[in-house]
């Protein structure tokens, strides 16, 4: 879209993909969470629809940078490279500085911000950086940004309490508009399969429970547009899909952004569903959506699949399968340190549809051992992999939870335990 010069002094939000936006007020803006280029955890996660190629006088407009947390469809390193090293970046202030040395390495500027800090003036821009309370694992935060007296929320992943978007209004007063994230779901747990486990008394249908969380996500929405009472809510933060054959049938489980029209939101909220490129232009007194003109189906064409990721024979000799069988012992013991569930886990690996290994790991609730082939306890969990996934992790050093963040198994839950289902979740 072609910028008119009675759009300059507007606050321009522009929905770049993904989690991305890009805030402009004249010749200089702020972006969230660039994820530009390349595929994500693993190879397994590609944007739909895509983001188009920025442009030179988009990258040097860029004031400041707010990465939301560690996951790498929101922390794109690749992506930052595109940037000038001079522009600083934004991280919520975490106990645990891990996250912060990370982005700090990228050898940008780097700031920890939280509640405490005020707003912090970038340029046009007054930004809040907010961890989530509790304090999380992947160091999530929103970032609440103000530019001309006009306030927005940017949620991205983070999920808080209704009393924390209560308080937010008491701070920081009445919030023009809102990005909310809608990925409460891990699609690693699609993986799953629940119908044989003995330990519910009640058929455990899979998609009835995708359902019930997806409609939490959707809860969550309401439950912020009900006590922020914004002029508009931009739903976000769910443009991963899977292209590869071998995962491409899990694309029709991913929620449809136009489910947001059907939840209750205040009679003064407009739902706003975005397309990349999609821009909401806001002045003093009104807020415009101008839409851009390449629109995206919903679903991923099928002509965009690409070929499975792992595929080859993979040579069943006695060697091999010892070698993933310490591999697996291993990887089951570094993850287990805390655990004190007894369990037996069955891990089989495949290779063109043929059961190359099977074996069976037993937790006594301290240590691992390898169960007796006569041993005919029925497993909690059995789970099967790619087996020239199981071996190139193997010949890599990669670890066991990397692994699983390959997407390169399948699980069924027999019994189920708490811990067995951290492992894999």
């Amino acid at each position: 879209m072609t910028l008119v010069e009675s759009d300059r002094d507007r606050v321009r939000i522009k929905f770049v993909a993904h989690a991305c936006v890009l805030i402009s007020v004249g010749d200089q803006s702020i972006i969230l969470d660039p994820w530009l280029t390349g595929i994500a955890n693993h190879d397994v996660f590609h944007t739909y629809p895509s983001a188009e190629a920025f442009t030179d006088e988009e990258i040097a407009s860029v004031r400041a940078i707010h990465i939301s947390h560690i996951h790498d469809d929101h922390f794109c390193k690749r992506s930052l490279s595109l940037f000038p090293k001079s522009v600083p970046i934004f991280v919520g202030n975490y106990s645990n500085k891990a996250f912060f040395n990370i982005v700090k390495e990228q050898g940008h500027p780097t700031f920890e911000l939280s509640v405490n800090d005020g707003l912090f003036k970038v340029g046009p821009f007054e930004i809040a950086v907010l961890p989530t309370v509790p304090q999380d694992a992947a160091f999530n935060s929103s970032l609440v940004l103000k530019v001309k007296e006009k306030l927005f929320l940017f949620s991205n992943d983070s999920v808080n309490s209704d009393v924390f978007y209560f308080m937010l209004t008491k701070i920081y007063g009445r919030f023009s508009g809102v990005f909310s994230g809608y990925a409460v779901i891990n699609p690693l747990n699609w993986l799953y399969d629940f119908s044989q486990c003995k330990t519910f008394s009640q058929p455990f249908d899979g998609d009835e429970f995708l359902k019930f969380r997806q409609g939490m996500s959707w809860n969550h929405i309401q439950r912020i547009c009900e006590i922020l009472q914004p002029d508009w809510v931009a739903p976000y933060a769910n443009s991963i899909r899977f292209l590869n054959e071998d995962l491409f049938y899990l694309n029709a489980k991913f929620e449809d952004a136009e489910q947001l029209k059907s939840i209750a939101l205040p009679e003064k909220t407009v739902p706003a569903i975005l397309d990349p490129s999609d821009q909401i232009m806001v002045d003093l007194s009104s807020f415009e959506i101008v839409r851009a003109p390449i629109r995206h189906p919903q679903n991923v064409p099928i002509e965009r699949m690409l070929p499975p990721r792992f595929h080859g024979d993979i040579p069943d000799t006695p060697e091999w399968r010892a070698k993933v069988a310490n591999y697996v012992f291993a990887g089951l013991t570094a993850l287990s340190r805390s655990w004190t569930d007894p369990m037996v886990i069955q891990v089989r690996a495949k290779s063109a549809n043929l059961v190359t290994f099977d074996c069976r790991f037993k937790f006594d609730g301290k240590t691992w051992s390898l169960s007796e082939s006569s041993d005919q306890e029925t497993p909690g969990m059995r789970v099967t992999y790619a087996a020239s996934a199981l071996a190139s992790a193997e010949k890599q050093g990669l670890s066991f939870g990397s692994l699983h963040l390959m997407y390169a198994f399948q699980a069924e839950v027999l019994k189920l335990n708490f811990s067995q289902l951290r492992l894999w979740a």
